[in-house]
């Protein structure tokens, strides 16, 4: 199973370049992060970032995808459902579509919508011996 970031932007030159990275832990435990894509992209629109992840994924052969993180251009938003879309169509698994990941961003929000909330979960993290410096922190929902 693997994660993704991608990004896409325009040169100085007026060049569309669009990169893509796959996050992954391997045998060993250990974060491995790996760019499976990098190069020049037609335009921004949403079509053309989704068809060319899937591209990238497909050449890679890989088949299970857990999250892909973009940015909040509202084109992402048609890529991803793009990439979700054709996944199914040639039997990849993704959890993006996950009750899971819906769930997780709702506890977040839950959290931080009380400040009494706030502070029980700060102490349950201290009791459970988290030593995490982190904060719960909801994502843009793109």
């Amino acid at each position: 199973m693997v994660s993704l970031t991608t990004d896409t932007w325009t040169s100085i030159q007026n060049m569309n370049y669009m990169c893509v990275t796959g996050h992954f832990i391997d045998e060993s435990w250990e974060l491995q992060k790996k760019i499976l894509g990098f190069g020049l992209i037609a335009n921004h629109r949403g079509d053309t970032i989704g068809k060319t992840l899937e591209k990238c994924l497909k050449d890679w052969g890989i088949t299970k995808v857990c999250t892909v993180t973009v940015d909040n251009a509202s084109s992402n938003n048609v890529a991803l459902s793009y990439l979700i879309r054709n996944m199914s169509a040639w039997n990849g698994n993704t959890l993006l579509k996950d009750s899971s990941i819906s769930k997780i961003r709702a506890a977040c929000k839950y959290v931080k919508g009380s400040p009494a909330r706030l502070a029980l979960f700060k102490v349950c993290v201290k009791d459970a011996n988290i030593s995490r410096s982190q904060k719960v922190i909801t994502d843009v929902a793109t």
